[in-house]
Parts: structure tokens; C-alpha cells; sequence
């Protein structure tokens, strides 16, 4: 599904005050289909949402493409030969539930590739150095701007497809 101009005049208002009237960081902005359980159980926002809408008026994390460096073999293409349990690990530190099987992680990374990834590459295949990189970025971004005291309870608050957690 692709996004109509006025679906996002509409959403970005109503982001706004739901993040400042309920304190929401931009990490607790994420897209359904991060969370659902079953993974795999929804779709939604899927590619065609455009996040860096929502990340320019400071509202969700994006990464930059300049901040993925990744190693190169000789011929020029990515070094991709990272542990699954690597990036397992760094998912379960961002918050995703990556389950016990391999069809669960195999989900939540499509999930995490569609919203963190796909506006900068086309990846597919097992995990690699983009994941985990990306994944990096968002822990340091998410770390520095919190102070370390931040608690709170987490309440779900769903507006179309997206989830504001207050």
C-alpha cells in the first residue's frame, strides 16, 4: 500500500501530540509488525510507509546510510559473515522478540529490514553487517538520548498500523 499525501498531513499532527502529551521517545515509535505475536502475524506498515518523515520532526529513529560502514570483501560487496547469534543478540537488546525458532527471527528480521533498511538497500538472505550495524546505530542513538534514570510503564497506544508507546 502506498501512502497518500493527506494520510500523512493527518498522521503527522496527531504524532506530535501523542509523543509530546505522553512523553514518547522516537524508539517507541515502531511500526506493528515489530511486535505482533505471532511475528510474522501482521504486515503492516510495510516498505512503502515513508519513516523518515516521521524521524525528520524528530517523532521515530532512522539510521543514516552514512553511518554504515561496512566492511567490503576484494570485489567491493558487503562482508556478510556474521553469527545468526550475533544479530539475535543485538535484536533482543533493541526489543525485538525473536522467538525461539527460526521462522519467528526470520520474521522479525524482515520486519526490522522493511523499517530500518529498506529506504537505503535491497537486503535479503541471512544476517549480516548491515543488521547488525543498523542495529548498533539505533542502541547508541536510542542510549544517548535518554537520561539513565528513564522508567516508566509502557502503555500501546495503535493508530493506523503504528504504535505510539506511552
Amino acid at each position: 500500500m502506498i501512502f497518500s499525501y493527506q494520510q500523512y498531513s493527518t498522521l503527522m499532527p496527531l504524532a506530535e501530540e501523542l509523543v509530546k502529551r505522553f512523553t514518547i521517545t522516537p524508539r517507541d515509535v515502531i511500526g506493528l509488525a515489530e511486535i505482533c505475536m505471532p511475528a510474522g502475524r501482521f504486515a503492516s506498515l510495510g516498505k512503502h510507509f515513508e519513516w523518515q518523515r516521521l524521524s525528520s520532526r524528530g517523532l521515530a529513529l532512522s539510521i543514516d546510510d552514512r553511518n554504515l560502514n561496512v566492511t567490503s570483501t576484494a570485489d567491493g560487496m558487503p562482508e556478510l559473515s556474521l553469527l545468526v547469534s550475533d544479530v539475535k543478540q543485538l535484536m533482543s537488546r533493541w526489543g525485538y522478540e525473536v522467538g525461539l525458532d527460526s521462522s519467528a527471527f526470520e520474521y522479525r528480521l524482515a520486519a526490522f529490514r522493511e523499517r530500518y533498511l529498506s529506504q537505503l538497500h535491497a537486503i535479503s538472505g541471512p544476517p549480516g553487517h548491515y543488521d547488525a550495524i543498523a542495529l548498533q546505530s539505533l542502541l547508541w542513538q536510542h542510549e544517548q538520548s535518554l537520561p539513565r534514570w528513564w522508567q516508566r510503564p509502557v502503555f500501546l497506544i495503535p493508530i493506523a498500523g503504528l504504535l505510539f508507546t506511552a
